[in-house]
């Protein structure tokens, strides 16, 4: 698959990006609670309120690509996620914890429609569109497990100088993203749409526009917000499960990240090809339901099943043998 220089670009720059994000993800929940000595619970609701808060985000990423350009945008969405990955070296409680999540948050959701938009003004035909698109997800996913894989060094060694020292080459990675982006030429301008507006008659009213969809709409966003959980019980559930309920080592996390990520890229375009229609669609979305339902029981069973949680104080001291070993 040839693609153009700036579809190569923004591979490229995918790939360098998301080290530093498969980084981040195998990574931040063992320094939030090891190092910064949050509890999982509130690294938990940090995250969900920052990403309640930055829902509409993407829409202003859109309106801001519109105006100033989708390359500057991304480029300064890669930048401030690097700054935010920095500026958590010098979290020391909660509300430091969430004014920076709230903004790393905000970059990463307003990241995707800027991405589809740039990808439209720098490529000039739509196949191509699509091969690059599907390029830059293989890549991403590459880039996540490699470096969830790389983030094993920092959880076997748990200090805060391993830690420190990953998310500064975090912020390094998102960088060199932007740098990359910036570099990706736009060879077209965004248009409004290749068909012109139809004038509307004299004496005649135009269409009212409905300020909301019809419902099933809203009801299959709210099925697919629903089914989206999966991101919340790979970036926190999973961590929390390994660090505090198991004995398993630490670097587990990033080796079950790293196959996650590998799963990805293998079945990905397989699983696609099953898509065929809405019928065929429906039901793999409600399969995908009900595998992450049983994948969450799961979750829940084994913290219970697994032997007593490693809570700190755990064994307690009457239970310790006074013998030295």
């Amino acid at each position: 698959m040839k693609l153009t220089a700036g579809g190569r670009r923004l591979a490229v720059a995918a790939l360098v990006q998301s080290l530093g994000i498969g980084l981040f993800m195998a990574s931040s929940m063992a320094y939030f609670t090891r190092q910064v000595d949050l509890s999982a619970n509130q690294v938990a609701s940090g995250l969900a309120l920052a990403g309640i808060v930055a829902l509409g985000v993407s829409l202003l990423g859109g309106v801001l690509a519109d105006r100033y350009g989708a390359r500057r945008v991304l480029a300064a969405v890669y930048l401030g996620r690097g700054v935010c990955c920095v500026a958590y070296v010098f979290v020391t409680g909660f509300w430091q914890f969430m004014a920076v999540t709230l903004c790393a948050v905000a970059c990463d959701r307003a990241g995707p429609p800027v991405l589809q938009a740039l990808v439209a003004v720098a490529v000039p035909e739509r196949q191509e569109r699509t091969r690059l698109l599907a390029v830059v997800n293989v890549v991403r996913n590459c880039g996540l497990g490699v470096g969830a894989m790389a983030a094993g060094g920092a959880l076997a060694a748990d200090t805060r100088a391993a830690y420190t020292l990953t998310l500064v080459a975090i912020g390094l990675a998102l960088l060199g993203g932007a740098v990359l982006v910036l570099r990706v030429p736009e060879l077209a301008a965004p248009t409004a749409g290749s068909a012109p507006a139809k004038a509307v008659p004299a004496g005649e009213h135009p269409p009212r526009r409905r300020a909301l969809p019809d419902g099933r709409y809203l009801a299959l966003t709210g099925l697919n917000f629903l089914l989206f959980f999966f991101d919340t019980m790979l970036l926190v559930a999973m961590p929390v499960w390994v660090l505090e309920h198991t004995d398993a080592p630490r670097v587990t996390v990033s080796v079950l990240f790293a196959l996650n990520t590998a799963l990805v890229v293998v079945l990905q375009i397989p699983v696609s090809k099953l898509a065929t229609g809405p019928v065929r669609t429906t039901r793999m979305l409600t399969w995908t339901g009900a595998v992450l339902a049983v994948s969450s029981l799961c979750f829940a069973a084994s913290g219970s099943a697994g032997g007593a949680p490693r809570w700190r104080g755990w064994p307690p001291p009457w239970s310790r043998s006074p013998w030295p070993r």
